[in-house]
């Protein structure tokens, strides 16, 4: 068909024979298989020139319509390989949607607003169903939980160090000590997200009761309704730094010096360990580890 159109816009064989890098027997010998394939003739040779006949007027509407939709095709294929345009489907836990996925997701707008991303905020225990779905592409968020399941391959990402807050003027600050007791602490209603098995665990050492999650007085994955919680009760929380940064720095929230060891947040990149990701979702990847 390339070799037809090439004819029909350079008007004689020899010319269009140059166009496609063809010496002139070949292209001809490739219009007369077009024919045949066809069954019927594209050109009327009179006296040596080349005039389209009824069926290849037909023929050559039809070839430049489908010249053009391979080209836009070929165009939009370069654009799915560059990650320039495409479908993302995300997974990601309450943190990392408070921290990594905003300035994330801020550049894939700016940058390539023709990539449309789905996003998913909720338990990160959801995640290994929805990817084995294939309902989400990767998932972001604490991944500990998740390490040993062999079909899931993981990326980690920075660490995030969980402090313990309170709001401002709350009675464990009265005392000005340099540490608070955990017995102290736990005095207090507890509020957090739902609580990997790391969480659970430190939990049971340092309660004087060994309790769990079952001690959290509210569990919810809504950083936003926890932190107005903490900001007008006196519930106390570990939460990861970035999502309050702003509270502890207009002063609203308090760092605690709990007398009890560090703990941090594992968040990872978790994806189906044989899956190919399309180079959108690659590029996103890509962001979030650079």
């Amino acid at each position: 068909m390339s070799h037809f159109l090439a004819v029909v816009e350079a008007g004689s064989m020899g010319r269009a024979a140059k166009m496609v890098s063809l010496t002139q027997p070949a292209l001809t010998k490739s219009i007369q298989k077009l024919e045949d394939q066809l069954g019927f003739a594209l050109f009327d040779r009179i006296g040596g020139s080349l005039t389209l006949t009824p069926l290849g007027n037909d023929y050559r509407d039809r070839a430049y319509a489908l010249a053009s939709h391979a080209l836009q095709m070929e165009c939009e294929m370069q654009q799915l390989r560059a990650g320039k345009v495409g479908v993302i489907k995300v997974f990601c836990g309450a943190t990392v949607a408070e921290t990594e996925m905003p300035a994330v997701l801020s550049r894939l707008v700016n940058n390539h607003p023709e990539v449309h991303v789905e996003v998913q905020v909720g338990d990160i225990k959801a995640m290994p169903d929805l990817l084995r779905t294939r309902q989400i592409d990767f998932g972001v968020g604490e991944y500990t939980n998740l390490a040993s399941q062999a079909d899931l391959a993981t990326i980690p990402l920075k660490t995030q160090e969980i402090v313990f807050v309170c709001r401002s003027g709350h009675p464990l600050l009265e005392s000005r000590r340099r540490s608070i007791a955990t017995a102290d602490f736990f005095s207090y209603p507890l509020v957090a997200t739902g609580l990997p098995g790391w969480a659970v665990q430190w939990l049971r050492e340092n309660h004087p009761d060994q309790k769990g999650e079952e001690l959290l007085t509210v569990r919810c994955n809504h950083y936003p309704l926890l932190k107005s919680i903490l900001l007008e009760s006196n519930a106390v929380s570990g939460i990861p730094e970035g999502v309050v940064r702003a509270e502890l720095e207009a002063g609203s929230l308090v760092k605690l010096p709990l007398d009890a060891p560090a703990l941090v947040n594992r968040p990872g990149i978790i994806h189906l360990r044989n899956r190919q990701l399309s180079p959108a979702a690659q590029n996103l990847i890509a962001d979030l580890t650079g």
